[in-house]
């Protein structure tokens, strides 16, 4: 019989590993089972980080004068209903954080960087690829003499979901 590093009898399964190792080794197991253990990008508990409508997949997220922005990746080809519905699972799971909604990654590093450098010239806006691919952002905006939390279309991507219209949101979160 042997003792184990805090002193206690410490006895073994067929296999030669202690038992109270083994019984670690299940609990373990059973947490990482359990979503216990997830993946780094999936910490939050909010039911958003655990079973989306709509799929995505969460960029970098930073804060920029005190304001944090989340970043995420949808479908290219996501329709307005989906992003709507996306929009609002967000705005529940995180109510008082900025949302920008993108359908490509390629670029969004360069496009953080000017983000929170801007006016700095030393990190130039992609603006083509943003055009393209920044679909909208769930905002706090003046609406009607009031803020509000909203979806509000972004450049060329997010007119689609405008009704052509990108002075008006996309829809309402609150």
């Amino acid at each position: 019989m042997s003792h184990d590093f805090i002193g206690t009898q410490n006895t073994q399964n067929r296999k030669g590993l202690p038992t109270g190792i083994l019984i670690l080794l299940i609990v373990v197991l059973a947490w990482a089972g359990a979503g216990v253990l997830r993946d780094s990008s999936k910490r939050d508990a909010s039911p958003v980080a655990r079973q989306p409508s709509v799929p995505f997949r969460e960029l970098e997220s930073y804060v920029k004068a005190g304001v944090t922005w989340r970043n995420i990746v949808v479908d290219p080809d996501i329709k307005k209903g989906p992003l709507c519905t996306l929009a609002g699972e967000l705005h529940a799971a995180f109510p008082t954080t900025r949302v920008r909604i993108f359908t490509d990654d390629k670029r969004f590093n360069e496009y953080m960087r000017w983000d929170l450098h801007y006016p700095d010239p030393a990190f130039p806006s992609p603006n083509e690829w943003t055009d393209k691919h920044l679909v909208g952002i769930i905002n706090r905006m003046m609406d009607d003499g009031k803020m509000r939390w909203q979806l509000y279309p972004m450049g060329r991507a997010g007119m689609k979901y405008a009704d052509g219209d990108a002075s008006n949101a996309i829809t309402y979160l609150e």
